[in-house]
């Protein structure tokens, strides 16, 4: 530290970084994907309880799922 320069304010061990902005980033990339998980998990539920109709449910998560995907 004695070898530090002055102005940048390493001479009193102090440094930052910006690793918060990329745990943000990634916590973010992560929620995208749950979130989309569990929104078209509830849809199929939802859907199969009004339509009581299989493969119409499961056309409609693959259509979620594809436009999620966009």
């Amino acid at each position: 530290m004695k070898t530090a320069p002055s102005d940048t304010g390493l001479s009193a061990g102090f440094v930052t970084s910006e690793l918060d902005f990329y745990d943000l980033q990634q916590s973010i990339g992560a929620g995208a994907y749950l979130s989309a998980g569990v929104s078209t998990l509830i849809a199929f539920f939802v859907l199969m309880a009004t339509t009581k109709n299989v493969i119409l449910t499961l056309y409609s998560c693959i259509t979620i799922i594809f436009i999620c995907g966009e």
